[in-house]
C-alpha cells in the first residue's frame, strides 16, 4: 500500500503518520520529503503543504488531506514558533520576553490579543497558508479530507516516538480559551472560507470565563527549546 500524508503544519499530519507506523509496521515510511520520485509498492509518506512537492506521489493508492479548524492551528503555530528560532534567540531575551507575555496572557485571558502577541509579518504569512492551502485542494482534488477532530479518536494514546515534542493537546477548541473579541473581529472574515469548506460552523462563542493551564503554554514552549537545545 503507497499512502501520502499531506495537511498544513501544526495540523495533524505527524499523529496520523504515526498511527500509520502503528498499525502498518513493515512498511517504508518517510516524514516530509522535499519531493520523493520512488517507486516502493508499500511507503508512507507525510508531507506538508506549500513545502513537499506531492507530484511524485500522484500515483499513489491513497491520499489523505488533514485538516484542521484554523483557529486552533493559530495557537499551535504560535506556541510553537520558539522551537525555529535561531539558537541565539532561545538563549537570550527573545524567549523570556516571550514566556513573559504567555504568563500575562495566562493571566488575562480575555483583555490580551493573541493577535497582538504575533508579529505582523508572521502574521500575514500564517493567514495566507489557509488561502493557500484551499487553492492546494483545488489543485489536487482526489485526496481524501480527513478532519483532526474526527481523527482524534484513533490517534489519542499513540505514542508519537521521536515526534513526541508536537504533540501538545491533542484536543479542539482550545482558541476560545486564547482569543479575544478583537481577536474574533479581526480572523472570523479571513477564516470562514476554510471553515465552511471544511465543515468548522461559524460559532465564534466565547466562554465567560477563559483558563490557560502552564502545561499546554510556558511550560510547553520550556520543554520544547530544551529538546531543542538537547538536539531531539
Amino acid at each position: 500500500m503507497r499512502v501520502v500524508i499531506a495537511g498544513q503544519s501544526k495540523s495533524g499530519t505527524t499523529a496520523l503518520y504515526s498511527l500509520f507506523r502503528v498499525l502498518l509496521p513493515g512498511h517504508q515510511y518517510l516524514f516530509e520529503p522535499r519531493a520523493y520520485q520512488g517507486d516502493e509498492q508499500d511507503i508512507i509518506i507525510k508531507g506538508i503543504v506549500g513545502i513537499s512537492s506531492f507530484e511524485g506521489m500522484a500515483h499513489f493508492d491513497t491520499k489523505f488531506l488533514i485538516v484542521r479548524d484554523p483557529r486552533d492551528n493559530l495557537v499551535s503555530r504560535f506556541l510553537y514558533a520558539p522551537y525555529d528560532w535561531p539558537a541565539a534567540m532561545r538563549k537570550e531575551r527573545a524567549l523570556g520576553a516571550f514566556l513573559t507575555c504567555l504568563e500575562a496572557k495566562r493571566a488575562e485571558p480575555d483583555r490580551i490579543s493573541l493577535v497582538e502577541m504575533i508579529p505582523p509579518a508572521v502574521l500575514v504569512e500564517w493567514l495566507g497558508l489557509h488561502r493557500a492551502a484551499l487553492d492546494w485542494h483545488d489543485a489536487h482534488p482526489a485526496y481524501t479530507v480527513i478532519r483532526y477532530a474526527d481523527a482524534l479518536p484513533a490517534i489519542v494514546g499513540i505514542d508519537p516516538g521521536r515526534f513526541g515534542r508536537v504533540a501538545r493537546r491533542k484536543e479542539t477548541g482550545s482558541w476560545r480559551d486564547w482569543f479575544t473579541a478583537r481577536d474574533v473581529e479581526q480572523l472570523r472574515p479571513v477564516y470562514q472560507s476554510y471553515m465552511n469548506r471544511y465543515g468548522f460552523g461559524d460559532d465564534w462563542e466565547l466562554p465567560a470565563e477563559q483558563h490557560i493551564k502552564a502545561e499546554y503554554s510556558t511550560e510547553y514552549v520550556k520543554r520544547l527549546c530544551h529538546e531543542r537545545a538537547i538536539g531531539k
